[in-house]
């Protein structure tokens, strides 16, 4: 693949497709890319500089990734929301470790539909069962946090107190 930096067109991953992608923009001005032949239907997200987000698929790889990061999101989504970046970051460092990757390397834009299916396997597979764990205590630490800082008014209500 030619360096991101000089990219200005692609090669269309569509089977069989002669034509290329190249950067267009969307009515609000965000960049993403797309066939220049009028029959093809391949996009590709894209950076707000314009750099793919990933390696373009064709249309199949496309719907497993999807799928894959339906799987995968499970796993951090329900941290809280001050800490879903890092609950983010820890499940890619997880799917790196469990895929066998670099750290860079484990990003569902870049991977393929055996590689895809491995996300859907593992992630299946209760081996995550330490990332749950991390945003079980996460979320603990906001209760807690929410009731040292609002625990004075709760316990002016008697129904609240335990002593009574």
């Amino acid at each position: 693949m030619p360096k991101i930096e000089n990219l200005k067109s692609m090669p269309c991953p569509e089977q069989g497709c002669p034509g290329s992608l190249v950067v267009k923009h969307t009515r609000d001005g965000k960049p993403f890319w797309a066939c220049t032949e009028q029959d093809c239907n391949a996009t590709h997200g894209a950076h707000a500089d314009g750099t793919p987000l990933g390696v373009p698929g064709d249309e199949y790889t496309r719907f497993v990734r999807r799928v894959a990061h339906e799987a995968f999101d499970k796993l951090w989504i329900k941290a809280p929301k001050d800490d879903q970046q890092e609950a983010r970051t820890q499940a890619y460092r997880w799917l790196a470790i469990r895929l066998g990757l670099k750290k860079d390397e484990a990003h569902i834009g870049m991977f393929d539909v055996e590689t895809c299916d491995r996300v859907i396997e593992v992630v299946g597979n209760k081996d995550w069962y330490y990332l749950q764990r991390w945003v079980r205590r996460k979320q603990a630490k906001v209760q807690r946090k929410t009731r040292r800082m609002y625990g004075h008014i709760a316990s002016k209500d008697k129904g609240f107190d335990r002593r009574n």
